[in-house]
């Protein structure tokens, strides 16, 4: 028998999860800019990022970034469990 996952709990993970990563990203960006960027550059397959990077950080912009991407996540993880849910049966 599988076991059912908890929609709020596995959505609260993600989101917990993704702010940790958020602000660690975030982090890095603020205290070497280039590598950072280079790093991000290699998810995007080739796509230089490079050329429309800001220079510099603002905190209204890591918040709001922050805000919208928990979000983002808590939806995500509610979908996933809920689908696990779903197909495990």
């Amino acid at each position: 028998m599988v076991q059912k996952l908890s929609v709020k709990g596995v959505a609260l993970a993600f989101a917990i999860v993704w702010a940790g990563w958020y602000a660690a990203c975030a982090l890095l960006f603020l205290v070497a800019p280039s590598f950072a960027l280079s790093l991000v550059n290699y998810f995007f397959h080739g796509i230089d990022l490079t050329i429309i990077a800001k220079t510099g950080m603002d905190i209204g912009s890591v918040v709001i970034g922050l805000v919208v991407s928990v979000i983002f996540a808590y939806a995500s993880g509610a979908v996933f469990a809920a689908l696990y849910n779903k197909l495990s049966k």
